[in-house]
């Protein structure tokens, strides 16, 4: 009949709907998806959706308060035909994406014409995360050498001034800072 049953309090905390503000699923459609188009395409969506069990998708939500926000939902249909929705909000998450990206574009931007050479390693040493393009036209030799074998950075090194940059290396394992000029 179209009834919802109950809404829990971390819906009314995501959406600011309380149970008497949402109490059909018509009532909820025309709340959550104002506008016209956007909400027909959610209709159009939602019983694909729904049909796989396990499924999540993304809808935006006008709030009470005004705001939109991206849920990630998934429903659940029970054999009785009712229908349990579980939604997380997921606009803070987007934001935090959104930012990263930015940030990795600038890095990239700064890393790619900065002629000093520079590489980031995981936690592990032995795992190479970036190295920057300078790396190729300082030492003469290709960058994806370091991605398949980090300890390749020292091999380019004369002997003589290896003893001073390892014990660097060393100290930079260990947390220290270090300069070593060579």
């Amino acid at each position: 009949d179209g009834a919802i049953l109950h809404v829990n309090r971390a819906f009314t905390k995501i959406t600011g709907y309380e149970h008497s503000d949402v109490p059909t699923v018509e009532a909820w459609l025309q709340r959550a998806y104002p506008d016209d188009e956007y909400r027909a395409f959610v209709l159009g969506n939602w019983v694909e959706d729904v049909s796989i069990p396990g499924r999540d998708v993304f809808y935006r939500v006008h709030c009470k308060n005004g705001a939109n926000k991206e849920l990630l939902l998934r429903a659940a249909l029970l054999s009785d035909d009712r229908m349990v929705v579980a939604m997380l909000d997921m606009s803070d998450m987007r934001q935090v994406q959104s930012d990263l990206r930015e940030v990795e574009e600038r890095f990239r931007a700064i890393a790619e014409t900065v002629d000093q050479v520079f590489w980031i390693h995981g936690v592990n040493p032995e795992t190479m995360e970036y190295v920057s393009p300078a790396y190729e036209a300082i030492w003469g030799r290709p960058v994806e050498e370091l991605y398949r074998d980090p300890g390749q950075w020292s091999v380019p090194i004369l002997a003589e001034d290896l003893p001073p940059v390892d014990a660097a290396w060393s100290r930079a394992l260990a947390g220290e800072e270090h300069t070593v000029d060579f």
